[in-house]
């Protein structure tokens, strides 16, 4: 097969072209071109809105979050086209900062949950208010500094 000069010309001219561009930042990362993918991936397939290093949209200003870094957060259906969120953040609040911070906002421990509980993992917190039902596993962030608070949020039945 013979290659015409002016296709190679054309070739070389969009390299010398769009070199500089990637080289100065102007396109997207593989990992980030990847990670989207996977993203929109898993959101096709289960109908959740991933969010990551950001609050998913729609989640509900009423529960407080505590400050630092969110790593990931997605809705979640939960049944009669209601929707749920769950979200990890890494931070420097430990369990009762955590707590204390829901109950500031108006939520309280329900008679059926439990308060606070200790496991091997780190700390359950289970708080309520008329609307939503938050559930809170702190554990130490093993790799470094803080804790990393996993919360999943949900209406109350």
């Amino acid at each position: 097969m013979r290659i015409r000069r002016p296709a190679v010309v054309a070739a070389a001219a969009s390299i010398a072209l769009i070199a500089p561009l990637g080289l100065a930042g102007c396109f997207p990362s593989a990992d980030d071109i990847v990670g989207g993918l996977v993203e929109s991936g898993i959101e096709s397939v289960t109908g959740s809105d991933i969010a990551v290093g950001s609050l998913p949209k729609d989640f509900p200003s009423e529960v407080p979050v505590a400050d630092g870094r969110i790593e990931v957060g997605f809705t979640v259906p939960v049944g009669d086209g209601r929707t749920g969120w769950s979200l990890t953040v890494q931070t420097d609040a430990d369990a009762e900062a955590i707590a204390a911070q829901l109950e500031a906002a108006g939520f309280h421990r329900a008679e059926e949950m439990s308060d606070v509980v200790e496991s091997l993992e780190g700390t359950i917190i289970n708080r309520v208010n008329g609307t939503w039902s938050v559930s809170v596993i702190v554990a130490p962030n093993a790799d470094g500094p803080g804790s990393i608070a996993h919360y999943m949020v949900g209406p109350v039945d």
